[in-house]
């Protein structure tokens, strides 16, 4: 096998999207949330450098490709030129893997192919923003699947949003039971699982999409069984059950999972028996090939060699095309951004001044929140009534830069659970978690509202309502932190 080495290519995709990798490693790394995509990215490293050692395979060698993807690659590198100003760093960073899979993918053995780039995709940081645009639907899909399972046991349900009415009794499906961490693992194995079984690229999609409503059916089921196990603990002669809570959550979803790994793993192995047949027809073909090109004459020989060698020249032309292009994007983020400006939002005409009865007083940001509200798209405000803190954001237009409080404290530190869904007397509705860090713990409470009287607990209910306008603003984000005075002594305990 020929030594490997970096190839022109290689280098001008790095100098292309330099931005992007720099990007990449400094979300991954912070605190914001946990880097679930490094375990994807040191799995999809191990897999090219098994298939490395394969001598027909060479991944950083001179790389062989098709017009059409080269020119692919090229069209992608121009498209992140263009927009680089105006497109989130997330969506680059798609570019940059599709781009750089697209050059050296036809270096992968057929069967790794579509199974790396999943889990190239799967490395990126992908959890923030399925967290944000998709918590909500999922919530309302496992909200009314389980409303439904539990109904048709007898039990009187319906769904409301991400909630659940039993009998006057809400039940929330936050964002942690939405799934998206279940399906985020369960996409993983697919791609493990079409990688061991070799699966080829039409196989490994139909095993990608089976993996998805797999999935959901499970977190349905999941959510049904807690629910029928709080019901049972809350009576008398089950009462004892509740301490175990902690420990029934985990267990149900720990074996859901494993009914969900058995089932994808079936699923692979059948769909590599389905391969075997056609593996076995398709070596009869490439011998039967190989010795019809072995017995060519030595004039069609010599024509398959020129042939070859007009290729060769063609695509050192698209190569000099990708890595002059690749150059000019290296160039693109140090030039000067006229056109990017501040926020452009009208301030709030009066703030609020009581929160659930309470009055609140203005005070200083600190300093983490004042650097979170330089690129933020409205205006924020700290009050507190003395012992609470309240942090209020206004904005007039639906934006993905609102962010949950839950990601803001997890950034600083700090360890969460998720907490029930709170109603006050008037009706309002809260959704509540605790945050702990060394002796510091709070119980905070968050929600979003309107000027007509709509109001949502979760960022992403709110971000599809404005955006679908079913509501419309401006809106006010109120996220209040209440010290636990015995933090000390419940860590203890």
């Amino acid at each position: 096998m020929k030594a490997s080495r970096l190839t022109p290519e290689l280098i001008a995709g790095i100098i292309a999207f330099w931005p992007v990798l720099y990007w990449y490693g400094t979300r991954t790394l912070d605190k914001s949330d946990e880097p679930w995509g490094l375990i994807s990215l040191l799995t999809a490293i191990y897999f090219l450098v098994k298939d490395k050692g394969d001598s027909k395979t060479n991944l950083i060698s001179p790389v062989v490709n098709t017009t059409w993807n080269i020119w692919i690659a090229c069209l992608l590198v121009t498209l992140y030129s263009t927009f680089y100003t105006s497109t989130p760093h997330l969506v680059q960073s798609i570019v940059m893997v599709t781009t750089m899979w697209l050059l050296f993918s036809k270096q992968l053995p057929r069967t790794s192919r579509i199974a790396i780039f999943g889990l190239l995709v799967l490395a990126l940081p992908l959890m923030p923003s399925l967290n944000f645009f998709a918590s909500y639907p999922l919530q309302a899909i496992v909200a009314t699947g389980s409303a439904a399972l539990l109904s048709l046991l007898g039990l009187s349900v319906s769904p409301d949003g991400t909630l659940m009415n039993i009998n006057e009794h809400l039940v929330s499906i936050d964002a942690p039971c939405s799934g998206i961490q279940m399906l985020w693992t369960a996409l993983y194995l697919s791609m493990i699982i079409a990688l061991r079984f070799e699966l080829n690229s039409k196989k490994t999609f139909f095993l990608v999409f089976l993996t998805i409503p797999i999935t959901i059916a499970a977190n349905i089921l999941r959510a049904s069984i807690l629910v029928l196990f709080d019901r049972f603990a809350k009576t008398p002669s089950w009462y004892f059950a509740t301490q175990y809570e902690p420990q029934m959550h985990l267990l149900v979803g720990l074996v859901i999972f494993a009914v969900i790994c058995i089932a994808l793993i079936h699923v692979g192995m059948r769909l590599s028996a389905a391969m075997d047949s056609k593996k076995t027809n398709n070596r009869h073909q490439a011998n039967d090939l190989e010795r019809a090109k072995q017995r060519q004459p030595a004039e069609h020989q010599q024509q398959s060699n020129l042939k070859a060698s007009h290729l060769l020249v063609r695509s050192s032309v698209r190569r000099t095309a990708f890595v002059s292009l690749c150059c000019i994007a290296g160039l693109i983020p140090l030039m000067p951004n006229p056109t990017k400006s501040a926020a452009t939002a009208i301030p709030p005409p009066i703030w609020p001044t009581h929160v659930s009865g309470i009055k609140i007083m203005p005070v200083e940001c600190l300093q983490e929140e004042q650097a979170f509200a330089k690129d933020f798209p409205g205006y924020m405000k700290r009050f507190t009534d003395g012992s609470n803190a309240y942090f209020v954001r206004y904005i007039s237009s639906e934006t993905r830069q609102l962010h949950p409080s839950r990601d803001c404290f997890r950034g600083m530190g700090y360890q969460l659970n998720p907490g029930p869904i709170i109603v006050e007397t008037d009706g309002t509705r809260w959704s509540s978690f605790r945050a702990r860090k060394s002796t510091s713990e709070y119980t905070v409470t968050e929600r979003v509202y309107d000027s007509n009287g709509q109001s949502w607990t979760d960022i992403s209910e709110w971000y599809w309502a404005a955006a679908l306008h079913n509501s419309k603003g401006p809106w006010f984000d109120i996220t209040c932190a209440k010290p636990i005075i015995d933090a000390g002594a419940h860590k203890s305990n």
